[in-house]
């Protein structure tokens, strides 16, 4: 699943956010991409957040978290035991750290390592949604 989305789109603007239920700025931003999720549902836009938990941790954290929130944001979990493969496939300047944010439209890309906000999300996607 993760694999066809970071594949340029030249008519859809992707948002994939990489995250974890144990990482407090992760956290803190869910909400954030669960308001532009909302706000954007009726463009092209789509959003995936990929969850970095361990999946011994599905049952006990990530579920929980989701239900709790009634998240309607698609998440699937990276359960490759070589999460660090990854790295450069989303973006050869990324650490690994999280939480990380990919935003793009054909060749047109944005990343962010570390924390965004609604406006970080908002901007970028309004920006390449005008950009032909």
């Amino acid at each position: 699943m993760l694999e066809p989305m970071l594949k340029p789109s030249n008519d859809t603007v992707l948002v994939i956010n990489f995250w974890a239920t144990w990482c407090a700025p992760c956290v803190k931003e869910y909400p954030y991409f669960e308001r532009a999720f909302k706000e954007y549902s009726s463009k092209k836009v789509r959003f995936l957040m990929v969850s970095l938990d361990f999946p011994s941790q599905l049952e006990k954290s990530l579920l929980p978290f989701l239900k709790q929130r009634d998240s309607k944001l698609p998440v699937v979990l990276l359960d490759d035991p070589d999460q660090n493969t990854w790295i450069n496939r989303v973006n050869p300047q990324w650490s690994g750290a999280l939480p990380a944010t990919l935003i793009y439209r054909g060749n047109q890309k944005v990343f962010f390592e570390g924390p965004v906000d609604y406006e970080d999300i908002s901007a970028n996607i309004d920006l390449l949604l005008t950009k032909p």
